[in-house]
């Protein structure tokens, strides 16, 4: 008898879920909830071109150093859209002095685009190209509808 046949057998692994829900799509964007969902996006370069959306406000102040898995890379820039939804990221820390392309999003590319994101106590620090929200930007879109006195933008 092969397991699950005919008895009460449960696999002993669990499927990985990175995201809070969504399928990456512009119609059904990948839900963020937490510090954790917003790393794994930087850990998973297939979905740099997929479509995003900030759920609640974040605190990223558990990573330190260069713990965080800033999304992009200078040869493989985001492409996707990441919406903030009105949201706050906190606490974001970066620290490499030997390190280019640093920010949140290392790089984003042509089609990429990131709106109605706030960020508060940024500490981001590398030897070229570095931005608290991005570190460099190949034609990307960055959007800021809301009032700039009420966060700090980068």
């Amino acid at each position: 008898m092969l397991p699950g046949e005919g008895n009460n057998y449960a696999p002993s692994w669990t499927p990985v879920v990175r995201y809070s829900g969504g399928s990456g799509t512009a119609e059904d964007p990948y839900l963020i909830y937490t510090a954790a969902q917003m790393n794994e996006i930087g850990a998973n370069p297939a979905d740099w071109n997929k479509h995003f959306k900030l759920m609640a406000d974040i605190d990223l102040s558990s990573y330190t150093g260069t713990q965080f898995n800033i999304i992009g890379t200078d040869v493989n820039p985001f492409t996707g859209a990441f919406d903030g939804n009105n949201h706050t990221i906190s606490n974001f820390t970066y620290t490499s002095s030997a390190t280019d392309y640093v920010g949140l999003f290392r790089s984003i590319g042509q089609g990429s685009e990131i709106k109605n994101l706030g960020l508060l106590n940024v500490d981001v620090s590398g030897q070229n190209y570095v931005g608290g929200l991005v570190g460099y930007n190949y034609s990307g879109n960055i959007l800021v509808p809301f009032p700039l006195n009420k966060f700090h933008f980068c």
